[in-house]
Parts: structure tokens; C-alpha cells; sequence
């Protein structure tokens, strides 16, 4: 088999998505993506916790083995072919590659892997793409480091607490923003080759519709009308990080009491390269005297806090008047952007603009 056709037999299978936690006894996973779910038939519930060598059977190489073990001592980046076992006993190659993901100090804070099915004979099988497979990791960890790095800390602080269903819920949509964005960057997704730009309206329209899937409430409407922008990769990421903090705290919090509602999601141009995204609702609006997102603690004094109360059950969610975790990764994405955030909030419903200049 051609390399070029082994390489479509990868692409065209789901981007299966892991993360694990080195910090944590037996390196288990904190996360695994729908995809992970579909290639292995294995629901999320079932093994978060474990170590992902569940999938390792009796005709797993004992080489292919060692060299993942011996790569995750050494905190290198590695590719191997291993033969799994899905939960339904079938039998599949599977190209696992690996990564560590740093903090800004050189310490791994979790690893990163990417998984997909091998289809084809077993001569077609050992024809190897590794190479290839490795190099666009390395790319997809350098265009979306901050992003990256800023939602596996959240996830490690909830991996080690008991937390609040509303807590749990949040984080999991900003994963979701991180693995459609991986997607994107993925060698089916939109963004081809070593490019450097995102089609932001494309990324952004999924991010708001997946959101819109997870609430899953038919009585909500979700409208989204996003002009097609090529942005930076980086850019794209913070905005689609910011949406998802929209359209969280509006699923969550505009419609109490209420049976129905709309949210509009507007992503257009404006004049003199100005771009700006709009989220509204309408809903109950903001609690009175809320100043939601100022006065947020950053990122990394809610850790602080965390650590410091750790006996105590984790909300990061905030209250009627005090911005929780989302507050603050709204002011750190709005001061990377260097963006003007606005909020307006009445009786009627809450809007949220964003501008930005379209080079940010």
C-alpha cells in the first residue's frame, strides 16, 4: 500500500483524543474525546481513572510496549503500533502517539495522545506513517500551546477534587472547544498543510453548535451566523475558548425559570480590520449588582485557592455576584486579544460583545 494511501486510512478515522495526569498514581486518564469512545467502543465513565493500558491484550508487541513505557520515563515525544482490544473484544491496530505537555516551567503537566484505527492487510499495516504522525503532534502543541496548557491545568485541578455537577459540566465544554480545535488542526480538518491561519467562522459556528448539542434542551434555540475569517491559529483558539464561556453561563444561567429562550451567535466583520463576536440571549439577565467578568481572580490564584481549601467540595462556577473560574479565563483570553469586552444585561437578556482587531 502507497504511504500516501495508509495515510488516508488514518485521516478519514475519528481523532481519537486522550490525556492522562503523570502527577497522579499510574499516570490514568482525566480525559478521553467522543471519538475515543466510537474507535474503542469504550464510554468515558468506564475508564477515566484507569491507566490506558486496558486496551493492551494478549497479542499486544511487548517491543511496542516498552517503548511507549521507556518514552514516558524519558518526558519524549513517541509513536508505536500496538494491537488493542476494543470493549467488544475485537482486535485493532492502533497508531498511538504521544507527548508530554509542559507547564511554563519545563514540567510535564500531562500527556497528550492521539490515537487511530490501522484498517487494511497486515502487510499493508507495517508500512509506517510514524514519522509523519509525530511531526503533526509537534505542530498541533506549538500553534495552541497556551490554550492547551491552560485547559489541562483545569483539568488537573478537577481530577483531584470532588466537584459540583456545574463544574464538571463547564470544564467539559472547554475540552470540547480544545479537541474540536484539534480537529481543525488535524490532518482531515480545515486547516491544510503547515498553515498558520484557522477559518475562524467555520471553527466557531461548530464550537457554538456542539455547546448548543451538549445543553440539548429543544426549547433553547440556538441561532449562529459567523462570517467566514481567516484568523491566526492562536487568535482562533482564545476566541473559541471565549465563546464557550458565553454560551456556558447562557445555557446555565439566563433561562432559570423559563421554559424556552433564544441565543444568537453573530461573528462578523466591522470596519478598519475590526472583527466582533456577540452572544446574546433572552433571558432573566445578570443577578443585580453582578460585574461579571471583573474583579475575577486570575487563573492562577484560583488555584491557589483550590489547593489551599482542598477538603472542600470544588466549585468553580461562582455565585450571583462573584465570577467563578470562567470569569477569569474571560479576562486572561481578553487581555492576550487585547480585545474591548462589554456586557449589558437587563430584565429582557444579557448581551456580550467582543471586539478585536483582526491581526491580534
Amino acid at each position: 500500500m502507497p504511504k500516501s494511501s495508509l495515510k488516508a486510512s488514518i485521516e478519514n478515522n475519528p481523532v481519537a483524543m486522550v490525556l492522562s495526569d503523570p502527577n497522579l498514581p499510574d499516570n490514568p486518564l482525566i480525559f478521553v474525546n467522543e471519538a475515543f469512545e466510537a474507535v474503542t467502543l469504550y464510554q468515558r465513565d468506564a475508564v477515566l481513572g484507569k491507566n490506558c493500558r486496558f486496551l493492551q491484550c494478549d497479542e499486544t508487541d511487548e517491543v511496542a510496549r516498552r517503548k511507549l513505557r521507556d518514552a514516558i520515563a524519558e518526558e519524549k515525544n513517541v509513536t508505536a503500533d500496538l494491537i488493542n482490544e476494543k470493549a467488544d473484544g475485537t482486535r485493532f491496530l492502533n497508531r498511538v502517539v504521544i507527548a508530554p505537555i509542559r507547564d511554563d516551567d519545563g514540567k510535564v503537566q500531562a500527556y497528550l495522545g492521539i490515537q487511530g484505527e490501522i484498517a487494511g492487510t497486515e502487510k499493508e499495516q507495517k508500512t509506517s506513517v510514524g514519522d509523519e504522525s509525530e511531526q503533526m503532534l509537534a505542530e498541533l502543541q506549538h500553534r495552541v500551546k497556551n490554550h492547551l496548557s491552560m485547559v489541562v491545568s483545569m483539568i488537573r485541578l478537577h481530577s483531584r477534587r470532588e466537584v459540583t455537577q456545574e463544574s464538571f459540566e463547564a470544564l467539559s465544554h472547554r475540552v470540547q472547544s480544545l479537541a474540536l480545535l484539534y480537529e481543525e488542526l488535524s490532518p482531515s480538518g480545515a486547516v491544510s498543510g503547515n498553515s498558520e491561519s484557522l477559518p475562524a467562522g467555520a471553527y466557531l459556528s461548530r464550537v457554538a453548535n456542539t455547546i448548543g448539542a451538549l445543553d440539548g434542551r429543544s426549547s433553547i434555540r440556538l441561532n449562529v451566523d459567523c462570517d467566514e475569517v481567516d484568523l491566526p491559529i492562536e487568535t482562533g483558539a482564545r476566541i473559541g475558548m471565549l465563546l464557550t464561556e458565553f454560551l456556558t453561563n447562557a445555557f446555565e444561567h439566563a433561562f432559570a425559570g423559563r421554559d424556552a429562550g433564544v441565543i444568537q451567535v453573530r461573528f462578523h466583520r466591522q470596519t478598519r480590520g475590526k472583527l466582533r463576536l456577540t452572544v446574546e440571549d433572552d433571558g432573566v439577565g445578570l443577578p443585580e449588582g453582578s460585574t461579571w467578568p471583573e474583579n475575577a481572580p486570575s487563573i492562577e490564584d484560583r488555584q491557589k485557592q483550590a489547593n489551599e481549601n482542598e477538603a472542600d467540595v470544588l466549585n468553580t462556577r461562582g455565585g450571583k455576584r462573584k465570577s467563578g473560574a470562567g470569569g477569569s479565563i474571560v479576562g486572561a483570553m481578553v487581555q492576550y486579544l487585547d480585545g474591548d469586552l462589554t456586557v449589558t444585561s437587563s430584565k429582557h437578556g444579557t448581551i456580550i460583545t467582543l471586539d478585536i482587531m483582526q491581526d491580534a
